[in-house]
C-alpha cells in the first residue's frame, strides 16, 4: 500500500493509514518497518475466507456484489491518495456477516 506514484510506505500514507476506517476495508491495528520492510497488521481474519476460495461455489451475481464492495474499499483509499495496488479475489476476503472486504498490506 502505497502513496499514488510512490511505491513505497512513506511515513505519511502510514499516518493515514492509522485513522483509516470502512466498511469495506479490514481495520488496520498495526503499523511498523522491520529491517526496511513496511507491514501491517489488520484486525483478526478468523471466520472469514478468501473470495478467491468461495469463488467457485458462488452464485456469480453474489461474487460480483461482494467484489464490487472490495473495490468500494479500493475507491474510499483512492479518495485519500492511497493506492491499493493488486485488487484481486485472493485480496478479498468475506467476514460471517457477508460483507466483502479488502485486506490491506504494505
Amino acid at each position: 500500500l502505497h502513496r499514488a506514484l510512490s511505491g513505497a510506505l512513506d511515513a505519511s500514507a502510514a499516518a493515514a493509514l492509522r485513522g483509516l476506517e470502512h466498511a469495506n476495508l479490514m481495520k488496520i491495528e498495526a503499523i511498523g518497518l522491520d529491517a526496511g520492510e513496511a507491514w501491517t497488521r489488520c484486525e483478526s481474519l478468523e471466520g472469514a475466507r478468501s473470495l478467491a476460495e468461495l469463488q467457485p461455489a458462488l452464485d456469480p451475481r453474489r461474487a460480483a456484489g461482494l467484489a464490487r464492495q472490495a473495490a468500494l474499499g479500493a475507491a474510499h483509499l483512492h479518495a485519500r491518495g492511497l493506492v491499493h495496488g493488486r485488487v484481486s479475489p485472493p485480496e478479498a476476503w468475506v467476514h460471517d456477516e457477508g460483507r466483502g472486504r479488502l485486506v490491506l498490506t504494505p
